[in-house]
């Protein structure tokens, strides 16, 4: 690509300027009986006859062009097409295809995946039936919730040890079906979403709650800090945020999608930019308020080199010292 042309695309404004131009151009492209259809910022531009339908592809307000894809997917079986392809490298627009098939009036559904010879064509139909209904409608969220392009991941924990765990807690499966299209309830489902994150990290343990795994895994495991489950306050902000990216998937079907603020939703927006950042928690900084992360290597009793004694401070768990210890 010419140097001056790489400039230029940089910027985003010129790269919608760009693509309406040549969406613009279509209206003068002979294809033969075939259609194109393009969005042209909230409305589209068809050119050719097969496609007679367009009022439920415009105006349209989708933010992401995943979610939209479907949109246009849907419209396409509503003008008679039975078989559909969509040309994607995104992860995110398989998961939505798998979860919507079922709303969609076709046939087959496939999806040509990946680039250059990684490229691969896979059977949405195929996928959704084998998964089933329950699992389909709860893959919205749990997608989101262990980590998408909006939604960061937990360390150390992929899809493949996610999906695992959600095939040995199936009380989460119904859950994570409610959270994908009714986000106003998470609060109720907060318990069995801290078990499910429990056994993400710890598939023998019998904690109930994020922080009294936290405390199990840290100080009888040795876990580091990174291999162990966010506190409660985080998880909470993590799972607002998981709720709004589902809900904008399952609204994938409606060109109107009346999105509620995301800053009630684990976000929060910056003054300077109007950017939005994550909110990651709640809860004050660790290492300024919770002193009580100081431990003693002392190996019976403590004495006045104790960090604990020194600081004023009661020994903890993290400690060494004996059970038996006047400073436990």
């Amino acid at each position: 690509m010419p140097k001056q042309w790489s400039n230029f695309l940089h910027d985003d404004s010129n790269k919608v300027q760009l693509f309406k131009l040549l969406a613009e151009r279509l209206n003068a492209v002979d294809i033969n009986c075939k259609s194109i259809v393009v969005t042209h910022g909230d409305s589209v531009i068809v050119s050719g006859q097969a496609i007679s339908q367009t009022s439920d592809l415009q105006p349209c307000t989708h933010e992401e062009a995943d979610g939209r894809l479907l949109l246009h997917t849907m419209n396409a079986s509503l003008n008679g097409h039975k078989r559909v392809t969509i040309n994607t490298a995104d992860t995110d627009v398989v998961i939505i295809a798998i979860h919507i098939f079922v709303k969609m009036n076709i046939d087959e559904l496939w999806i040509c995946f990946g680039t250059g010879k990684h490229k691969r064509f896979l059977p949405v139909h195929e996928y959704s039936l084998s998964l089933g209904p329950e699992k389909c409608q709860a893959l919205l969220f749990w997608f989101a919730f262990t980590g998408c392009d909006t939604v960061s991941c937990f360390y150390g924990r992929g899809k493949k040890t996610a999906w695992y765990t959600l095939i040995a807690y199936p009380d989460v499966l119904p859950v994570f079906a409610s959270l994908s299209y009714y986000p106003q309830d998470m609060d109720q489902y907060a318990q069995i979403i801290e078990r499910y994150t429990v056994l993400l990290y710890d598939r023998t343990s019998s904690c109930k709650s994020v922080n009294e795994c936290r405390k199990m895994l840290f100080t009888k495991k040795n876990r580091s800090i990174d291999n162990i489950p966010p506190t409660a306050a985080a998880l909470l902000q993590h799972s607002r945020r998981a709720c709004y990216q589902a809900g904008t998937w399952a609204k994938c079907l409606q060109k109107i999608q009346n999105l509620p603020n995301p800053c009630q939703w684990g976000w929060d927006r910056q003054a300077v930019s109007s950017s939005y950042i994550p909110q990651w928690t709640l809860l004050a900084e660790a290492s300024k308020h919770c002193r009580e992360l100081i431990h003693c290597g002392c190996q019976k009793l403590c004495n006045n080199n104790c960090k604990c004694i020194k600081a004023a401070l009661v020994c903890t768990d993290l400690c060494r010292c004996d059970a038996q210890c006047p400073n436990v």
